[in-house]
């Protein structure tokens, strides 16, 4: 996501629009995404936790996380953002509370991680095989809502930049 950010911000400093701006947006239910990106961040660090607690735990933040997007809608760019939170979100689902990266896409990459965290899976074959971690763009795995969510930042900060008289 940091590449996504950049892109938006270069591109809004590029147009001579105020990034100032952003800071006024009023955004609805905080406190979801607060919790949700939170509790995600600690089920992914935390070691040794048994599958079915990180799996529910994970499937809780993320749904969190996904209300805070909902309430938030009207808002330039979250459109995109719910949409390819909510395709990653199905394939969690459907893949046991763990975000499939294509065994394939991981031995291929450059760093090929010993840690990928805990709401991750390599596998050959995942359910929906086309939503899983696809893409590897150093140091990240991406899959397609990925993709879309970066679209979805960089129309965010674009988006809601303000022009400088």
């Amino acid at each position: 996501m940091p590449y996504f950010m950049l892109t938006g911000l270069l591109l809004t400093i590029y147009s001579k629009k105020s990034l100032r701006s952003l800071l006024s947006i009023r955004f609805q239910s905080t406190y979801c995404l607060f919790i949700g990106l939170l509790g995600q961040f600690i089920l992914n660090y935390l070691p040794s936790l048994p599958h079915h607690f990180t799996e529910l735990g994970t499937l809780f933040f993320f749904l969190l996380t996904l209300i805070f997007l909902i309430h938030n809608l009207k808002i330039p760019g979250f459109f995109l953002i719910a949409v390819g939170a909510s395709l990653n979100f199905l394939e969690i689902i459907i893949n046991h509370g763990a975000m499939p990266i294509l065994s394939s896409v991981f031995h291929h990459s450059l760093d090929n991680y010993k840690n990928i965290g805990n709401r991750h899976n390599i596998l050959a074959h995942p359910h929906l095989e086309i939503l899983a971690d696809r893409f590897y763009i150093a140091p990240f795995f991406m899959s397609i809502g990925d993709m879309i969510v970066g679209c979805g930042l960089i129309l965010f900060i674009y988006g809601n930049a303000r022009k400088v008289h």
